[in-house]
């Protein structure tokens, strides 16, 4: 494999796109045009479907076999009711006002893998997250930030005026959108299939 753009991100975020290059890593970005809906309600099944769709996507519209894919969802849940990104600004304030006081969860789902039907592992990442008790006052101080438009569940950890989460358990850059711990088991997965061992450091 070529090191030089042999690593696609199929996502435009720019949360993902700044935690890979946290790693080090040079690839190219592609964003997937899909609509994010899926015949699963349950998170994991939802999340799971969604990604594998992005890769398909983004699978389909390169020509390279040799290029490795990662793509993503990120939902946030509360007993299996998924909040996806708001719509509007009512949707995101009522969002966080029903999650004030409660632990949710962030779940993501990471597909990564050779393109072209080669091999690709699916795997899911779920964060406890703990808000604080809010007045409506300071969701509506929060919201006018405006910061909240392309986040599920209407809010981003990494925001300086989120001061609401009190606590989360499990990987942080798995709220924020792209879990590293998880990344990089799977990368050590695939490039294991073709190579015959995981440092994918080497490879990439």
């Amino acid at each position: 494999m070529n090191k030089k753009n042999n690593l696609i991100l199929g996502s435009g975020s720019p949360r993902r796109q700044d935690i890979l290059r946290s790693l080090g890593l040079d690839f190219q970005v592609l964003k997937p045009e899909i609509d994010e809906v899926s015949k699963f309600s349950e998170p994991k099944l939802f999340c799971e479907d969604i990604a594998a769709r992005k890769f398909d996507h983004i699978s389909e519209s390169i020509s390279s076999e040799s290029a490795v894919i990662i793509t993503g969802d990120t939902i946030v849940c509360f007993k299996d009711k998924i909040y996806g990104k708001p719509k509007d600004y009512l949707e995101a304030f009522e969002t966080i006002r029903f999650l004030s006081g409660k632990c949710h969860q962030v779940v993501t789902s990471l597909c990564v893998g050779f393109s072209h039907g080669r091999h690709k592992v699916t795997r899911t990442e779920v964060t406890n997250v703990n808000f604080f008790e809010l007045a409506n006052e300071s969701i509506e101080h929060y919201l006018k930030f405006n910061t909240y438009r392309d986040k599920a569940g209407s809010y981003a950890i990494q925001d300086p005026n989120c001061y609401f989460v009190s606590s989360i358990e499990g990987s942080l850059t798995n709220v924020i959108g792209l879990p590293i711990e998880l990344l990089e088991v799977l990368l050590e997965d695939v490039v294991y299939s073709e190579f015959g061992h995981k440092n994918w450091k080497t490879i990439f």
